[in-house]
């Protein structure tokens, strides 16, 4: 399996209906699929001249280089019928977990306040009902973006506790959730999430309220989770 990170983009969303099925789809999926398509040659005899020896590399370098892109720019929606492995099970972590219920406060960023405002204005596009910005959901969101920056990771672990304590906490009823990874302003990860039908259903959906994180790591690469959650006060 070929994993690439640098200069990639990712988008990964997943999504539970709790009168439908659970959605689940990860960046994985998309590292998985992308390796079957580019193998880069490795040299077969240590007896080859030195000007074979330099093509071969120049090759390789190429369709690295090719890989690179092509993965940059690929975006997977899957989905699950079944719903008997679709969460996880892995144990909880510190990470995954906010306290302070309904009463949790949070201060949102520049690029959270874009995403935010770059939702809304989209379903009022569409005809939809503007939604809610919540804080806990914000919270939850973040913490997201903390677990997958500590772990290097791009995906939905432990989404099923999310929903969980937003159920809990919340009263929250449907739950969808869109990640993305290394975008460098809200506006490109929001025409990324767009470009995918999967992400555009959940940013379009009968939701009532949403949280959004916008967190960046040591290297300055920014972290994205949007959670969209059906609430009946």
């Amino acid at each position: 399996m070929i994993y690439c990170r640098t200069s990639a983009i990712e988008l990964s969303l997943v999504r539970f209906d709790l009168t439908n099925h659970l959605k689940r789809c990860s960046s994985s999926d998309i590292f998985n699929i992308s390796s079957r398509f580019f193998v880069i040659p490795i040299m077969e005899k240590a007896s080859q001249k030195p000007e074979s020896q330099i093509q071969n590399l120049a090759q390789m370098k190429k369709l690295f280089l090719f890989a690179l892109v092509a993965i940059g720019w690929f975006a997977v929606s899957c989905s699950s019928d079944s719903d008997s492995d679709a969460l996880p099970t892995a144990n909880p972590t510190p990470d995954e977990t906010v306290s302070g219920g309904q009463s949790g406060s949070y201060s949102y960023n520049a690029d959270e306040l874009d995403m935010a405002r770059l939702i809304n204005e989209h379903r009022q596009e569409m005809g939809e009902g503007s939604l809610v910005l919540q804080d806990y959901v914000s919270l939850v969101s973040q913490n997201h973006n903390t677990y997958m920056i500590a772990n290097e990771v791009v995906n939905h672990d432990l989404f099923g506790q999310r929903v969980d304590e937003l159920r809990r906490e919340v009263g929250a009823n449907d739950v969808a959730e869109n990640v993305a990874f290394n975008y460098q302003t809200s506006v490109g990860a929001f025409d990324g999430w767009l470009s995918s039908d999967g992400h555009r259903t959940n940013i379009e959906g009968n939701f009532t309220h949403f949280g959004v994180s916008v967190s960046g790591d040591g290297q300055g690469r920014k972290y994205y989770t949007a959670i969209f959650v059906s609430i009946i006060e």
